[in-house]
């Protein structure tokens, strides 16, 4: 496709090892991010409330970085805001779900299982 459609030339083999680790370090940061308040939290709540402003907080950064322009332009505000707002409301939606599936009854074996809430 790069060569066909797009006419790049193909990239130095010395650029795979760059790009293996970029993307490698990108995954690793990015899951090791929401976990550090865990550390230092003594319950698991306490640690998702500071893990979801942890993470809020760096979603502003980066929406403001990538909406800067280059040059001397102010950031536009709403990319910021809008990847906050699509935060919200996937820790929202996976939150509700988790919280009702603490409350169901599990049933394995013929056993009674109540899922363990925080």
């Amino acid at each position: 496709m790069m060569r066909f459609e797009l006419d790049l030339p193909p990239p130095p083999s010395s650029r795979l090892y760059i790009s293996a680790l970029t993307i490698g370090l990108s995954y690793f940061l990015g899951g090791l991010i929401p976990l550090v308040p865990y550390f230092f939290c003594d319950t698991a709540r306490g640690g998702l409330i500071w893990s979801c402003v942890l993470t809020g907080v760096i979603l502003l950064v980066f929406g403001v970085v990538k909406s800067m322009p280059p040059g001397p332009c102010t950031p536009l505000i709403w990319i910021p805001v809008s990847s906050l707002l699509v935060f919200a409301f996937v820790w929202f939606r996976l939150f509700s779900a988790g919280f009702w599936w603490m409350l169901c009854e599990i049933r394995v074996l013929g056993v009674r299982w109540w899922l363990p809430g925080f």
